[in-house]
């Protein structure tokens, strides 16, 4: 329980006692914050009637953070806990969470609450509110846009839990889901996949995480919704329906489907290749938001990850020496993996079928 967790946090000689970064209005955090790729660890704060609490408290507009991720750490506080920012304003990217969040309401696995733009986040901890607007991502978002993220740890709270976000009156794009939603109430209301209590727009999203019923609005996708949900997609038997009550609706589909490919391709807007969801079929059982995976494309009676033959990297119709280059551009590092994905197919490089990229397809595309 929770009291353990105390007790390991306060028992740890790795723990720090944490003051967060701009914990007020009067001192927000305004600048530019860049991890360049590192963590932070061992971040402990504990005080059940403080608001504001995560590695930054309350930032301003200007405010970027980006490039950092907390981990093996624990927030607890009243209201806007998060595990990288309680009360965020501005641009957020490409943070993480992997650390232990409790409090009452507005409590995100990212931030509690955000009028900014959070972009390619994800949260792995476990999220936990006595009260309302609990998200994977953000609790709650009057305004502003949560795009390219995911959440794979538990969540909890009574009324308003979300997946993704808690309560939203602004966008979220190309989101996933992928662990259970519980309400700690049978009293509960709005609990989502996705968005507990939606009043803006949810774009491209889905969930596979088991979605617990509520005293009412209880879906897949999104609990209550109000406005606008446009291709969402959620896993058979996590919940008794795709949207609980409202407006707008969501397409169910079983594990098979989803294994297949034809989420992924639907998520692209059904483009051939498109290069936001990735899935490599063979051992991909869901679409995914790295580049390192395989894109999608239609074929004949179903799905593929390559459109082409074998070594025809470029996608060009031929495979020579431009696709061996390529690959030894891929293997060398000179193109990351992450952005080699996103201009060329790294399925098609195992030209000779070894289920590895590497300098043997290169010189066997070579010698062909």
């Amino acid at each position: 329980g929770l009291g353990d967790v105390y007790k390991r946090q306060e028992s740890s000689s790795s723990a720090r006692v944490w003051t967060p970064i701009g914990n007020d209005f009067s001192n927000r955090y305004a600048g530019t914050f860049d991890g360049q790729g590192h963590t932070i660890s061992g971040l402990y704060f504990n005080n059940t009637s403080a608001n504001h609490v995560g590695l930054f408290g309350y930032t301003n507009y200007s405010s970027v953070i980006r490039n950092v991720g907390v981990i093996n750490s624990y927030f607890g506080g009243n209201q806007y806990v998060g595990g990288i920012c309680g009360r965020h304003y501005g641009d957020m990217i490409n943070c993480y969470n992997t650390g232990t969040i409790n409090g009452n309401s507005y409590i995100g696995g990212i931030c509690g609450n955000t009028y900014g733009n959070i972009t390619d986040c994800y949260n792995t901890g476990t999220a936990t509110g006595t009260k309302e607007r609990i998200g994977g991502i953000c609790g709650n978002i009057p305004s502003g846009t949560i795009t390219n993220c995911y959440n794979t740890g538990t969540l909890s709270g009574n009324s308003f839990i979300g997946g993704i976000c808690g309560y939203s009156s602004g966008t979220v794009t190309n989101c996933y889901n992928t662990n259970t939603v519980n309400v700690s109430n049978s009293m509960g209301a709005s609990i989502g996949g996705i968005c507990g209590q939606n009043y803006g727009s949810i774009t491209c999203c889905y969930n596979i995480g088991t979605v617990s019923s509520g005293r009412s609005f209880t879906g897949s996708i999104c609990g209550f919704n109000a406005v606008t949900i446009t291709d969402c997609f959620y896993l058979t038997g996590t919940s008794e329906a795709g949207i609980g009550e409202g407006s707008g609706e969501a397409v169910e589909m079983t594990a098979a489907q989803f294994a297949s490919g034809e989420a992924a391709y639907l998520l692209n807007g059904s483009v051939d290749g498109g290069t936001t969801w990735y899935q490599t079929l063979d051992s991909d059982d869901y679409p995914v938001l790295d580049s390192i995976h395989g894109r999608v494309y239609l074929a004949d009676g179903g799905y593929t990850n390559n459109p082409g033959p074998a070594g025809d990297v470029n996608a060009d119709g031929r495979v020579n020496e431009a696709d061996a280059g390529l690959i030894l551009k891929y293997i060398s590092g000179i193109i990351p993996a992450k952005d080699f994905g996103r201009e060329y197919n790294i399925i098609a490089g195992d030209y000779n079928n070894d289920d590895y990229v590497d300098i043997a397809d290169v010189i066997a595309i070579l010698a062909a």
